[in-house]
């Protein structure tokens, strides 16, 4: 098929902290604070994916995809996450290598960041969090057909974290962006 579009939704009866307020309704950053999280009884989200090829030849094809992920931000510190990417079945005349490229971009909930800057408040110095955006480039090389393929990657990190605090260098300053360059191996 040259096209899939899916949606779904998932629900959990357990409960869930509050990541902001206590169970009085102070800020967990508060002294006062008693230090309980605020319990919720459930939590959910709901997403969508969607697939398309664009080009399909007798020695490969180019797809693409997006994905969308929601979930409520009182409760789960990523209230968003984007996806999307391009795969290409062969490249450069090689029928069985797939180059392919993605990015991801997830959002800190509105609650968490509160509670950032509610810590900054009560005297922690340290950033409030905001997203983080992850570039990942691989290229599945097959060496031995059905047997042995190779897989250099290489991820760009922006914003690491989030915005976490740097805990080895300076907590007033968010961890620095990162460069992951790595091989995998896979035998059959």
């Amino acid at each position: 098929r040259p096209w899939v579009l899916k949606l779904g939704g998932w629900y959990h009866t357990g409960g869930f902290d509050s990541v902001r307020f206590d169970d009085a309704g102070l800020s967990l950053a508060d002294p006062a604070s008693s230090g309980t999280p605020r319990r919720f009884g459930n939590n959910y989200g709901g997403y969508a994916v969607a697939e398309a090829t664009l080009w399909r030849g007798e020695e490969g094809w180019v797809s693409v995809f997006g994905r969308a992920f929601a979930q409520p931000g009182d409760r789960n510190a990523v209230d968003l996450q984007l996806d999307g990417g391009l795969a290409w079945r062969g490249p450069f005349g090689r029928g069985g290598d797939t180059l392919s490229l993605g990015v991801s971009w997830a959002r800190i909930g509105a609650r968490s960041r509160d509670f950032d800057r509610d810590l900054i408040a009560f005297g922690t110095t340290r950033p409030v969090r905001s997203h983080e955006t992850v570039v990942e480039l691989n290229y599945d090389a097959v060496v031995i057909e059905d047997r042995l393929s190779l897989r250099p990657l290489a991820q760009l990190l922006f914003n690491p974290a989030a915005g976490e605090p740097d805990e080895r260098r300076d907590r007033t300053r968010a961890l620095p962006d990162a460069v992951v360059l790595g091989m995998r191996a896979v035998l059959t």
